[in-house]
């Protein structure tokens, strides 16, 4: 009789004013970490990993697929960070435009054994275009824009529909 395989439990937190989110006291306990202990943060994917340890980037992010996208191959060296009284942790200033996460939004944690991984929550979609999650909205079926990028796109059509009837 085969068991089946058990998921990680996932942890919600909210990405606060200051660029800080919480580690839940169990995902702490369970790794030793302390208010002060140093920690390095690795970008694998659309996620992040923290640990006290140099992290391998080739392990499949735990995301979703439309979060999950290539940063052009970019690897960025890991980033140390310090765990805050009550298990806050800064998002490192490096991370935080690479990944485009906004103050606001809801993270989910993982802890992966080794490491404990941070991913923006499922519910976000990014923008096709720029990658941005900020006013991100479904244009068609299947393709998000957020409202900047969508406004681009109406001015390079409406710009092209003069030109068309100028030359005519």
């Amino acid at each position: 009789m085969s068991l089946p395989a058990t998921t990680p439990r996932q942890y919600l937190t909210t990405l606060t004013n200051g660029w800080r989110f919480t580690l839940p006291t169990s995902v702490r306990k369970a790794h030793g970490w302390d208010a002060g202990t140093k920690l390095l943060a690795t970008l694998r994917g659309a996620s992040l990993l923290f640990s006290t340890e140099r992290q391998s980037t080739d392990r499949q992010a735990s995301t979703d697929g439309n979060l999950a996208r290539d940063f052009d191959g970019e690897t960025l060296e890991p980033v140390e960070c310090y765990l805050g009284s009550g298990g806050k942790i800064v998002l490192p200033v490096p991370l935080r435009k690479r990944l485009g996460w906004i103050v606001g939004k809801r993270l989910v944690i993982v802890d992966e054994g080794d490491a404990v991984a941070v991913t923006l929550c499922c519910d976000a979609k990014r923008c096709e275009s720029c990658g941005s999650i900020s006013g991100v909205r479904e244009i068609i079926q299947n393709v998000f824009l957020c409202s900047q990028c969508w406004g681009n796109y109406l001015r390079e059509m409406h710009a092209k529909l003069r030109l068309g009837r100028a030359r005519a």
